[in-house]
């Protein structure tokens, strides 16, 4: 005596619809649900981001850079009146010196070009 085959199993669905119906609805309820929880709180963590980094910028780094400047602009004025006055005259000294330096060019004759050791 034989058994019968068991009949070949049924796919089970979800409240009669299809798995790929029942993933996508799924799916779509899942991002809806998380998009309610977290968009409010990373909209108020990002504006208030960018409200102190342009605070930051206005009151902050903008005087910051306008100071900087003015004190760069005195310390080059004080350099140059120093540099000036103590270099100056050794510098133009030195290039009257050297400007009554001639230089040409020639043509050397085999006596003057000699090999030393």
């Amino acid at each position: 005596m034989s058994l019968p085959n068991p009949k070949a199993p049924i796919p089970s669905t979800v409240c009669g619809k299809d798995p790929i119906v029942f993933f996508t609805c799924s799916k779509n309820c899942c991002y809806k649900t998380l998009t309610l929880i977290c968009a409010l709180p990373i909209a108020f963590i990002s504006g208030c981001t960018f409200a102190c980094l342009t605070f930051q910028h206005i009151w902050c780094v903008s005087p910051a850079l306008r100071q900087c400047r003015i004190n760069c602009y005195m310390v080059r004025q004080y350099l140059t009146s120093v540099l000036d006055s103590c270099l100056g005259p050794c510098c133009s000294e030195m290039g009257l010196c050297l400007s009554r330096i001639r230089i040409g060019r020639y043509q050397l004759t085999s006596s003057e070009v000699g090999v030393r050791i």
